[in-house]
């Protein structure tokens, strides 16, 4: 099975740089100018990355003049899909009122209370990503306690120096002092807890759902047992909802009515402009107020507060949409594969929010079965990451996901056989 899986993931592949010259032979010309010719890596992947000239709705467009409809919906920051008019008609209004002031402007206090009665926070900052967000969110829950152990999960990502997959923490990552647990397993976080000496426990960082690591939502019980032990240790417990706050008009803290102390947000909330918050309880974000400093040139850019005030055109009731939308889409790919590919082609997620599971009898042919549906979707002209993650937007249709479902069952009948071997 191995060289049957080899020999069509290589063709896929040959058929994919035939059809893509353009974009080819632009990231030949970048790998003299980047590193990898790419300045963000996980778009990158073999043999080269496709190239994106144009998107519309839920289209892009590459520079080899192919359409694609856009599954991936940068990695949910995308939920008002491309070029949505409402957003871009206050982008341009903003342009034509200057950029840069170099000063408080209306934007950012209009943004900000919408911002804290939507997520019930009582302060909140902005940042320019959800990474930045993070960073101070731990940096303040450390000065708040006066300690610095912060307690994070396996295959939790946090932003590019906040990663812990595999259950290690990444070799750029801020050099805190990392307990790392296993992600949704109450007795084994309760052991590594049991051991830590009194009062050196800052923070608990932790996403409702992990994002990067492959969209599997914890339990409501490890959330309940969180917010329990953050509390009795004194701790700060920290939600991540950069990205899990689309899936409730509240985020998932409000659907599992489990309330943290700080919440870190960012993607699809100034409408595509580069963004990120982090709040919480006022005892804790009033340090701003005097002892600390929070520096930042593009905090309050008005890019992102125009875009940010745009994006109040969604509402409770078009969130809810997409997600069920979301939920019938992964439930219909699912029935589609069980049992089919042999288990090595699953899914999981919630709501709009999904991804592909992938295994096989080692890394390799883990990689290799990963490749084979991602460049048969490619050849189909969908567009996910690579690494198998999927989300919507409010411009998808169910005619878009009939037409992914579709796909999956051509990708089933013509390769499900040699993967159940």
């Amino acid at each position: 099975m191995f060289t049957a899986l080899s020999t069509a993931v290589e063709a896929l592949k040959a058929h994919y740089t035939t059809s893509n010259p353009i974009s080819h032979a632009q990231h030949n010309s970048r790998l003299s100018h980047l590193p990898a010719g790419n300045t963000r890596s996980l778009l990158s992947y073999p043999p080269f990355p496709l190239c994106v000239r144009s998107a519309a709705g839920a289209t892009i467009t590459s520079v080899d003049g192919a359409a694609y409809t856009d599954f991936l919906c940068e990695y949910s920051a995308g939920l008002f899909g491309h070029s949505h008019p409402v957003i871009l008609a206050a982008l341009r209004n903003a342009l034509d009122n200057g950029v840069n002031f170099g000063a408080v402007n209306e934007l950012e206090g209009e943004l900000a209370a919408a911002l804290r009665a939507r997520f019930e926070i009582d302060k909140i900052r902005f940042t320019n990503s959800a990474t930045e967000a993070s960073i101070m969110a731990l940096a303040v829950a450390k000065v708040y306690t006066g300690r610095k152990k912060i307690l994070v999960f396996s295959g939790g990502y946090h932003g590019g120096p906040l990663g812990f997959a595999g259950g290690v923490s990444a070799p750029h990552n801020i050099p805190h002092e990392y307990v790392i647990a296993p992600y949704d397993d109450i007795p084994r976080t309760a052991a590594q807890l049991s051991q830590l000496p009194p009062d050196t426990l800052a923070a608990v960082l932790v996403e409702p759902m992990l994002g990067s690591g492959g969209c599997i939502p914890a339990s409501i019980e490890f959330l309940q047992y969180l917010r329990t032990a953050a509390t009795e240790l004194g701790a700060v417990l920290i939600f991540d909802e950069a990205m899990t706050s689309r899936l409730h008009w509240g985020g998932l803290q409000k659907k599992l009515d489990i309330k943290p102390d700080m919440t870190v947000l960012g993607k699809y909330l100034a409408g595509g402009m580069s963004f990120g918050a982090f709040g919480g309880r006022g005892e804790i974000m009033e340090l701003f107020s005097g002892r600390l400093t929070h520096a930042g040139t593009f905090n309050n850019n008005v890019l992102s507060m125009a875009g940010g005030v745009a994006a109040g055109l969604l509402t409770a009731q078009i969130l809810d949409a997409m997600n069920v939308l979301g939920d019938e889409m992964r439930v219909k790919v699912e029935g589609v594969l069980e049992g089919k590919t042999g288990g090595k082609v699953g899914i999981s997620g919630m709501g709009s929010l999904m991804a592909f599971k992938y295994s096989g009898r080692d890394e390799v042919e883990t990689g290799l079965v990963r490749e084979l549906m991602f460049f048969h979707l490619l050849g189909e002209g969908l567009y996910i990451a690579y690494r198998g993650f999927m989300s919507l937007s409010i411009v998808h249709e169910r005619s878009h996901v009939d037409a992914f479902v579709g796909a999956v069952e051509r990708f089933v009948k013509k390769y499900g056989e040699m993967l159940r071997e």
